[in-house]
């Protein structure tokens, strides 16, 4: 109301009218008419791998109610402070307040609220599903689930798991649990303390972790009998090598991060190279500039074509890697105490048509060399043992989006690496939320007519 409209007699007064005949206007019904509404899920939320319920996040954190928000993270994804740290946030690129400004920081208020909730010691709500106490559930449930690594799959599928009621052991193969989370993350994006406390969680819920101890096939003939079900979260640990003359003098990028988090190796200094463009090859170079070297990423195609989360890339550029475009390393040769890389030049042939990507062939007989102290490699990995991949198109194999569910004997999920198209920790925590609601239906008893 301006100041010239001192009453309300003198604000206009705005009729609504129809834009085409009066006969379609039944005025008199107009007063039993409401409005309609469509139950949607947010963009950021539909963009989640896990699922999370991020605007109400939003609106609880923007009240203050931090617990409330917190256990509403925790219905979906029981991480926070890790996710707040490593997830590459796709939430934020299907944000809406993009559309007008720049997206809500949704990764910054998770890591907050995640932080703040290990400060402050939040406890666990009890009950979480319903109304029965998660003992009670445990105790009629009586189903007892073996889970082959602690990443964050195996991880995630035992917190789900035994909020739904049922008993879980965890089997990992190295000293410590956690996975890619502890070994394949440098500290300075998931420091130790966030870690020991996000973990210590599952572990206060009653699940057992066995470390040193690999899950082979003497294992998973062991648990039948003694398991209702398995879960494979097992990853990806074994790395690809360089097939080139000289190629076992390049060091592996994965080993590399794992001696750092296990109190090595001495700094690496001089001019190193890094061959990859994954996230691995980045994580490899932002910690190597941490030491005082002078990394230099070598990838076969473009910046834009780099399997890695491009902020990551970005930051990594910030902090002074140099990137080298369109070179495939064909020769590493020892000379005067460091190496001499030979590199083939590339040209862009194509685009493929699947992933935008471009496909690149060599560019004749052109070469470069590359004079550096040391070279690390960090193109892809497999998994170590080929039994641990779900089986190949067998009758009983039912395919989920992060999941696949074998229907044998002993009922199998396979799942994180073993099954997700995209390689991510927010990804394989959202495969064993998948795992863990699957084993608790067990779909193979419901449609075992169908799938037989």
């Amino acid at each position: 109301m301006t100041a010239e409209q001192e009453t309300i007699k003198d604000i206009p007064l705005y009729i609504s009218k129809s834009n085409v005949s009066t006969e379609m206007n039944k005025t008199g019904a107009w007063r039993f008419v409401r409005p309609g509404y469509d139950e949607k899920t947010a963009p950021c939320s539909n963009a989640c791998p896990a699922g999370e319920d991020i605007a109400r996040i939003e609106m609880l954190a923007g009240r203050g109610m931090f617990l409330a928000a917190w256990e509403t993270i925790l219905r979906e994804n029981p991480f926070p402070a890790i996710c707040g740290r490593v997830c590459f946030h796709p939430c934020e690129r299907a944000c809406n307040r993009g559309e007008m400004d720049d997206a809500i920081a949704v990764h910054n208020l998770e890591r907050f609220i995640g932080d703040l909730a290990i400060r402050d010691a939040y406890a666990l709500p009890h009950p979480f599903y319903g109304d029965e106490s998660e003992a009670q559930k445990r105790a009629e449930s009586g189903k007892r689930i073996a889970i082959a690594g602690s990443g964050p799959a195996g991880l995630s599928a035992a917190y789900f798991l035994t909020r739904l009621g049922h008993t879980c052991d965890i089997f990992e193969a190295d000293s410590e649990p956690g996975g890619v989370l502890r070994w394949g993350i440098p500290w300075y994006r998931l420091p130790e303390d966030i870690l020991k406390n996000e973990i210590s969680r599952i572990l206060d819920m009653g699940v057992t972790i066995y470390c040193n101890r690999p899950f082979d096939q003497t294992s998973l003939r062991e648990t039948e009998g003694r398991y209702d079900a398995v879960f494979m979260g097992c990853g990806y640990g074994q790395p690809f090598s360089l097939k080139i003359p000289g190629g076992a003098y390049a060091l592996d990028g994965l080993k590399f991060l794992h001696n750092i988090r296990d109190g090595g190796p001495d700094c690496v200094q001089g001019n190193v190279a890094v061959i990859g463009g994954g996230n691995t090859a980045i994580d490899v170079v932002r910690s190597l500039a941490r030491m005082g070297s002078k990394p230099v990423l070598v990838y076969r195609r473009r910046q834009q074509d780099m399997p890695a989360f491009a902020h990551e890339v970005t930051m990594a550029l910030e902090e002074g890697a140099e990137l080298r475009e369109l070179l495939s390393p064909i020769r590493i040769s020892p000379i005067d105490g460091g190496f001499e890389l030979t590199l083939q030049k590339m040209k862009i042939a194509d685009m493929e048509s699947e992933t935008g990507r471009a496909r690149v062939v060599p560019d004749g007989d052109r070469t470069e060399t590359l004079r550096v102290d040391q070279v690390f490699t960090a193109i892809g990995a497999d998994v170590s043992e080929n039994w641990y991949l779900p089986p190949r198109h067998q009758d009983g194999l039912m395919t989920f989006s992060h999941t696949a569910f074998a229907t044998r004997d002993l009922p199998t999920v396979f799942g994180g690496d073993l099954a997700t198209p995209v390689k991510s920790a927010t990804d394989a925590i959202a495969s064993g939320k998948q795992a863990a609601m699957i084993l608790d239906i067990n779909p193979a008893k419901k449609y075992s007519k169908q799938i037989k």
